[in-house]
């Protein structure tokens, strides 16, 4: 869970999360829109972050989406994963853990280190 991540770790995170944004804005928009639409799509972050490192494996949440959803929902993904090949975003994303993985997601969509951790 992401409250198990400490508030340097998140700080860390958003750093890095305002540092893609800044060094590659047109990626960073890839990568927005395809956070807020597993948003939307009431899919986990965590979906989102395997299908960006294994295309070929559906997580559970996607596979239950209807077909022509999930047709798009992957058609999207697959956008940014090749934006983002061999790039800023997926080796970042490789490196972080489950955890730091679902923040980094959180925080693109809007929330704060502070909001994560459940602080002001």
């Amino acid at each position: 869970m992401i409250t198990l991540t400490s508030i340097q770790t998140l700080r860390s995170v958003d750093e890095e999360r305002c540092a893609l944004r800044y060094n590659n804005e047109e990626l960073y928009t890839l990568w927005t829109h395809a956070v807020q639409l597993t948003r939307k799509l009431q899919l986990r972050y965590q979906s989102l972050c395997t299908l960006l490192q294994m295309p070929e494996e559906l997580p559970s949440d996607v596979q239950a989406l209807p077909v022509s959803v999930r047709r798009l929902y992957v058609e999207e993904v697959e956008k940014l994963r090749q934006e983002a090949n061999d790039d800023q975003l997926q080796q970042f994303i490789q490196t972080l853990s489950f955890e730091e993985q679902e923040a980094f997601c959180a925080l693109t969509a809007g929330a704060t280190p502070e909001s994560i951790k459940g602080l002001k």
